[in-house]
């Protein structure tokens, strides 16, 4: 062999001994082997920056459109800029029944909105969105969520749907905004009643009303002409501010028939490729949301009724909780009903049921 094979062949050994060497590092430490030498990390760099496009079905300025862009500034100041979010209100970038199905197919990166919306999908998602009229308190669906298995439900719902549910801001139960008295279960018989389609329409046809569905930006209108005698509507600050009092002088408060919590689902790919300190950041963020919503809403909803007496004459209604319960065992068929549309809505309904009952909130 003469000298330059000799040199050669020690130094395709060598060639050799480094991708061997490369290989191994790569495997134990997380890096890509090049062909020039050692890649970028395979794990994410702390300067690397990620961006969202989120939609909510809220409109800019609304209390809750406001919650959203505190949200957004939140994360961004937290995480030092290297998450940034873009904002949608009021559905601008896609209907509002297919915001879900948008994040998971990467039209949008994330959904925060009402997960019944999503019902079309697998009717389970509605347990996510509302129980209508079971829990009247937004801590309660926090803790089941968090405590009472929630939390493994919706891994196994939103993940086989390629989407992760960070979690949910709860409202305070929704007041029923009418132009007649209701002081009881027997006044609602029989009443025009504007409501949402869905297991919300089911539940107060459960309860001797009849449901009228139609869109939310018709209220006011089909109350002032007469189309409809009460609304479930939203909760009683907002029913101020777009005036449905002006029109409809009786309100139930503190409210009980429905408590819609909102969601924030991001697409699994997308939330899986966030560092363990981001996706923390955006879960702090979001139950400060949450606790922001819930103060507000019950500071603000006690100087709206103060004013709403006052200066509009609006009688309010507190029911009784044998009332409440009473309505609740009216709902069951409702619910049991909805609840058989999957196999996974029956899961999250039975555990609904059962923290329900630990609660006392029905027998």
């Amino acid at each position: 062999m003469s000298y330059n094979d000799n040199k050669q062949t020690v130094m395709d050994r060598n060639v050799k001994r480094r991708q061997v060497l490369l290989g191994g590092l790569a495997a134990a430490g997380g890096v890509a082997a090049t062909a020039t030498g050692i890649g970028a990390p395979m794990v994410a760099r702390a300067d690397q920056t990620f961006s969202w496009r989120m939609q909510t079905h809220y409109p800019a300025g609304s209390p809750a459109g406001h919650a959203f862009e505190r949200f957004i500034k939140n994360v961004e100041v937290m995480s030092g800029g290297r998450l940034k979010i873009q904002g949608f209100t009021s559905s601008s970038v896609v209907n509002i029944q297919e915001t879900l199905s948008s994040a998971r197919d990467g039209i949008i990166d994330a959904d925060m909105s009402w997960a019944g919306y999503a019902a079309g999908i697998d009717p389970a998602f509605q347990w996510f969105g509302d129980v209508n009229g079971g829990y009247t308190q937004p801590e309660h669906v926090q803790y089941w969520l968090d405590y009472g298995g929630g939390r493994e439900l919706a891994d196994e719902i939103y993940h086989a749907h390629d989407m992760h549910l960070v979690g949910f801001w709860g409202t305070l139960p929704e007041s029923l905004v009418s132009t007649v008295p209701v002081p009881d279960p027997a006044s609602l018989k029989g009443i025009k009643l504007r409501c949402p389609p869905g297991l919300q329409s089911d539940v107060m046809a459960a309860w001797d009303m009849e449901p009228v569905v139609m869109d939310f930006g018709e209220v006011f209108t089909a109350l002032d002409t007469g189309i409809v005698t009460a609304a479930d509507a939203t909760e009683l600050r907002v029913n101020q501010s777009i005036g449905l009092y002006e029109v409809a002088k009786h309100a139930t408060y503190p409210g009980w028939h429905a408590m819609p919590f909102v969601q924030l689902a991001v697409n699994r790919r997308r939330w899986e490729e966030l560092p363990a300190d981001l996706k923390r950041i955006v879960e702090l963020a979001l139950r400060r949301a949450a606790h922001e919503r819930v103060v507000e809403d019950r500071t603000l909803d006690e100087i709206a009724v103060a004013d709403l007496a006052a200066s509009e004459g609006v009688t309010f209604y507190v029911w009784s909780q044998e009332d409440i319960i009473k309505l609740r065992d009216l709902a069951r068929p409702a619910w049991e009903a909805w609840a058989d549309r999957s196999s996974a809505s029956r899961k999250v309904y039975d555990s609904h049921m059962a923290f329900m009952k630990k609660l006392g909130l029905i027998a």
